[in-house]
């Protein structure tokens, strides 16, 4: 039977929305002010401006899966204050940053008090609704995410033009505050049985290295590095192969590597990964042939782009009541159906050079579908893990991300390259026609993926239900 949301859970969920939506903001918004950080900062160096961004990342993408763990064994609510204050902090000392040295060591904080806020909202929102509310709050919550990162870019540039780059960081002071103060007041108290419960030191340890080498792996293929990428993602397997050795011999693993034999966790696991390839890996190929080749300032990029964040926004809200009716499967199944058929349309627009504003219905539909297909991920993620494990479910839904948006720009990127080869050369190509090429190829890439998608979620997925035999027992 559906009970209403009690106040108190409609307060949790403006928290923890506000809460979250600081941290995506903060992913996007700092690169519209990179160069006048570079102007402003002593020592500033390309290297250092790219690590003022990378930083962030990797931190968080390192560290959201032991985060969740954590969060798991000493409770959700202390780490998500206290995360919540470091975050804060953090960005105080980001706009006093005296050199570039500094700011950059400060958004390594901020990423990793970013990875303990984010990894311990999912089990905080699970606390405040049950199972019939729950997909709903996460459409709500995820929505607004989307929203907040769609508008970063446009609220940073308002900044840096009426009070410079350091008002980025000093804005999130009372926005923190005012998060931490009503959080002390509504969210629920962690358990004895939570607080009281050990931890996997040695595991959280190897994970974080694994993640951390994997990311360096992706970072150094996209530079060139092919050495060094070799380095570190042979490093991270050794690890990794380590950690897999350890968690058989542990009671209460970091990662419970049977979690993967439930086979809605796996399906929804894989899709955060084809999601991200998508939606993160194709938008800087997308943008380059929008102002490189049709030539289009950065303002009327951001106002084509538009429709995608609203339709994202759309499109979870919808897929939210969806799950009312229909299972989360067949939600995302129908959603990567239209991701396919966008990304097709998409290809064919580009390697016909159409106007720019005939990608406008193309980019709603997008949106609309790549809202559908995200607002399940954690709704499922919760559902069929035991209680016990929803901060490490939602973890490594958490840590998939970054990954996906990594790969997807090293493999999108490596197409592209190889389609703008063809058309290069002696009497080459003018750069519509060639940048149209490489970006048509990108999408008809980025096609095949949300096709493949499309199988995982109809034949992995399955409806998220507590009572299942699925979300009851982790198998070991």
């Amino acid at each position: 039977m559906k009970t209403a949301a009690s106040p108190s859970s409609a307060w949790t969920l403006a928290v923890l929305v506000i809460a979250a939506a600081l941290m995506a903001v903060d992913l996007t918004i700092v690169a519209v002010a990179l160069p006048q950080i570079g102007a402003d900062l002593p020592g500033a160096t390309l290297v250092g401006l790219q690590w003022v961004v990378v930083g962030y990342t990797l931190a968080f993408g390192t560290l959201v899966l032991p985060a969740a763990s954590l969060g798991d064994r000493i409770g959700a609510r202390t780490m998500f204050l206290w995360g919540v204050v470091v975050f804060t902090v953090a960005s105080l000392l980001c706009g006093l940053a005296w050199d570039l040295t500094s700011l950059v060591a400060f958004r390594l904080v901020k990423g990793a008090a970013a990875a303990v806020v984010s990894a311990n909202v999912m089990p905080l929102l699970s606390r405040a609704y049950d199972e019939d509310r729950r997909p709903m709050a996460i459409a709500v919550w995820t929505a607004s995410l989307m929203a907040a990162a769609t508008l970063a870019p446009v609220l940073g540039g308002f900044l840096v033009e009426t009070a410079g780059w350091r008002s980025m960081f000093l804005v999130n002071l009372p926005i923190g505050t005012a998060a931490l103060l009503v959080g002390v007041r509504v969210l629920s108290p962690d358990t004895r049985r939570a607080r009281g419960a050990g931890f996997d030191w040695t595991g959280a340890v190897l994970v974080a290295l694994v993640l951390l080498l994997v990311n360096l792996g992706l970072t150094a293929a996209q530079d060139g590095g092919s050495w060094w990428a070799a380095v570190w993602t042979g490093s991270a397997a050794a690890f990794a192969l380590g950690y897999a050795l350890h968690q058989r011999r542990t009671a209460l693993p970091v990662l419970d590597l049977a979690l993967f034999r439930i086979r809605s966790f796996l399906g929804v696991t894989v899709l955060a990964v084809l999601t991200r390839v998508g939606l993160i890996g194709g938008t800087v190929y997308f943008v380059l042939n929008l102002q490189d080749g049709h030539g289009l300032n950065p303002l009327e990029t951001g106002l084509l782009i538009l429709p995608v964040g609203v339709g994202t926004v759309v499109g979870a809200l919808a897929a939210g009541k969806a799950q009312a009716r229909f299972s989360a499967g067949s939600v995302m199944t129908f959603g990567f159906v239209f991701l396919t058929a966008g990304g097709a349309v998409f290809a064919w627009q580009a390697w016909n050079a159409h106007d720019p504003l005939w990608y406008l219905p193309t980019m709603a539909l997008w949106g609309l579908a790549n809202g559908a297909v995200n607002a399940p991920l954690m709704a499922v993620a919760t559902a069929v893990v035991p209680a016990e494990r929803v901060g490490m479910a939602t973890g490594v839904v958490n840590s998939s991300f970054p990954l996906g948006a990594a790969v997807g720009t090293l493999g999108l990127g490596a197409a592209f390259t190889a389609s703008l080869s063809t058309v290069g050369g002696p009497g080459a190509a003018p750069a519509l026609t060639a940048l149209g090429q490489a970006t048509g190829t990108v999408y008809a890439v980025i096609a095949a993926v949300c096709l493949l998608g499309v199988f995982v979620a109809a034949f992995l997925v399955r409806t998220p239900n507590h009572a299942s035999p699925e979300s009851t027992s982790v198998p070991r």
